[in-house]
């Protein structure tokens, strides 16, 4: 007898409130973000660090000053890149996340 399936539970993070990080830093005006307001979003990827080199674009990044965010744009939309911690959990946050995205790597079980 197989095992009966069970749907895998989502990975959810806090929400890194965009819209709040956009009006603190200018130079991060104009990224496109998520403005979910929901305390907790889903993951919908996650990539390693060869993965994330391999989705960047050529779009110069949105920088000022060390210790602030910082924008990348890759394939899949902007990131937003925290300034540097030890804490592995906050040093990137997908600014682009769509529900589509999600149902369609479920469509292909991916998930």
């Amino acid at each position: 007898m197989y095992p009966r399936y069970t749907k895998p539970k989502l990975v959810t993070l806090g929400n890194p409130r965009y819209e709040e990080l956009k009006a603190k830093y200018p130079h991060l005006e104009g990224v496109y973000t998520d403005d979910d307001t929901k305390s907790f979003l889903p993951v919908h990827l996650v990539l390693g660090v060869s993965d994330y080199a391999r989705i960047k674009t050529k779009t110069a990044a949105r920088l000022d000053v060390p210790g602030q965010p910082v924008a990348e744009k890759t394939a899949f939309g902007w990131t937003i890149v925290s300034p540097g911690s030890d804490d592995v959990s906050s040093n990137l946050m997908f600014a682009h996340s769509t529900i589509s995205d999600y149902d369609q790597l479920c469509r292909i079980d991916v998930l």
